[in-house]
């Protein structure tokens, strides 16, 4: 992870914390300052869309661009 890429490039995965929970997903830009969350996994975790008031009430941060996936392991 690039801690000192936190900033949303379009379409790029991103370490998150939102909620309290560390996630990697993709993200894009909204109108407004808000921000498109999208999954790779589609069929299990749906789209989400935050608002600019939504991403500060609910903790949404972008920790950094996860520049190298080498494999998904499966736990």
């Amino acid at each position: 992870v690039d801690e000192n890429r936190n900033y949303i490039k379009d379409g790029k995965v991103f370490a998150i914390e939102h909620g309290g929970l560390f996630r990697c997903k993709r993200l894009y830009n909204l109108p407004d300052g808000g921000v498109r969350i999208v999954s790779d996994n589609k069929e299990e975790y749906g789209e989400e869309r935050l608002t600019k008031e939504q991403i500060i009430a609910q903790g949404f941060r972008v920790i950094g661009w996860i520049w190298k996936i080498d494999r998904i392991e499966v736990w």
